[in-house]
């Protein structure tokens, strides 16, 4: 693969697993709850605790264009957001998200191998089967930090 113009993610921000879960599943309730007429793509964003409205499109391409185009306006920084969305990961998607300086992509579906490796390159989270059992941390699994439990001694 070719280096990457620019420099890789450098965001040290990370997330506890727990709260990770709570905000993504909070934005596929969200895109569930927008299906219209079906056969449409949805992403949003997780900024902090609030979830952007999901966009909805029949183009999961257009769909993450339009909620990365909207970031700026909602949000003064990228570096700690989550973009979710209900399709295939591509590098293509990969690559807006690490220029918008977005750390974390999480999506419903497998992403393509391609997109594994532009992630890995960009220093960004790439998370697939986000809401399932089997659920894949392919990248920088750091950003994802365990619950921390109370212990007697």
């Amino acid at each position: 693969m070719a280096p990457l113009p620019g420099n890789a993610s450098t965001s040290a921000w990370s997330i506890r697993t727990d709260q990770f879960l709570e905000r993504v599943s909070k934005a596929f309730d969200l895109m569930r709850g927008d299906r219209g007429a079906g056969g449409f793509h949805h992403a949003t964003a997780v900024t902090g605790t609030n979830v952007e409205p999901p966009i909805r499109d029949v183009s999961r391409h257009n769909a993450v264009d339009n909620v990365v185009g909207r970031l700026p306006l909602r949000s003064s920084a990228c570096d700690q957001v989550i973009l979710c969305l209900s399709g295939r990961v591509t590098a293509d998607i990969v690559l807006k998200g690490w220029r918008a300086g977005i750390p974390v992509i999480a999506s419903r579906a497998l992403p393509t191998l391609e997109a594994v490796e532009l992630a890995h390159e960009a220093g960004v989270t790439l998370i697939g089967r986000v809401l399932d059992q089997r659920r894949a941390i392919y990248t920088h699994v750091w950003r994802l930090t365990p619950v921390e439990t109370d212990t007697c001694r």
